[in-house]
């Protein structure tokens, strides 16, 4: 700085001057430019202006965009994982979980064709289980060593909240003791289906199978 009175040089900033003591004029700083221009997408990095606040820009970062997207296709390919395990489960623990009776009857047919007690145990009541296997002896009497049904059809129908009557409409019996049998001219083949716990079971005692 330089004294307007006596011309000598002060230091920078010095209220007074260094030589006749004479007070100085207070001097105002070089103007800092306060309107830098933008960047294209908003943002201005702190380095580069300066003001009572940093101006911001509302974009996303592309690379965080790409990122967002990703993790929510993984969310929702997880969701729809998770949502078909619940309905298998819940379809497992009812529906398939639980055949229909005529499913249940095809079954107890099986069971006879192939001379298969364990099988068709699993089938009968509970607590019908020696009447059952009587039935069961009875009904392979009947069709001896090679006799086997074939094509039968039932018509299920329900008697209460608890009971059906799957009544068979038609088949045959081969072979046999008594030779082939069309099972479709007898209306007295009936088997008796009682829901226990959930699951239909051969009721034998109410059940015929054999048409004499």
């Amino acid at each position: 700085m330089q004294c307007p009175k006596c011309g000598a040089d002060s230091p920078e900033g010095a209220e007074y001057c260094s030589l006749c003591l004479d007070k100085l004029p207070v001097t105002q700083p070089a103007h800092v430019a306060t309107d830098a221009p933008a960047s294209p997408d908003g943002y201005v990095a702190p380095g580069e202006w300066r003001g009572d606040a940093e101006l911001l820009s509302s974009r996303v970062n592309p690379i965080v965009e790409r990122k967002m997207r990703r993790l929510y296709i993984r969310l929702g390919i997880y969701g729809l994982l998770t949502l078909g395990f619940i309905v298998w489960l819940i379809m497992s623990l009812t529906l398939w979980g639980n055949p229909s009776q005529g499913k249940q009857s095809n079954k107890l047919i099986q069971s006879l064709n192939a001379r298969n007690a364990s099988d068709f145990d699993q089938l009968v009541l509970p607590d019908a289980q020696s009447q059952g296997q009587l039935f069961f002896n009875n009904i392979l009497l009947a069709l001896g060593n090679d006799g086997k049904f074939e094509n039968v059809t039932f018509n299920v129908s329900q008697s209460d909240d608890y009971t059906y009557r799957a009544s068979i409409t038609g088949g045959n019996i081969t072979s046999g003791i008594y030779g082939p049998i069309d099972l479709g001219q007898y209306q007295n083949l009936v088997l008796v289906l009682e829901n226990h716990q959930g699951k239909w079971y051969l009721n034998p005692r109410d059940s015929v199978l054999v048409p004499f």
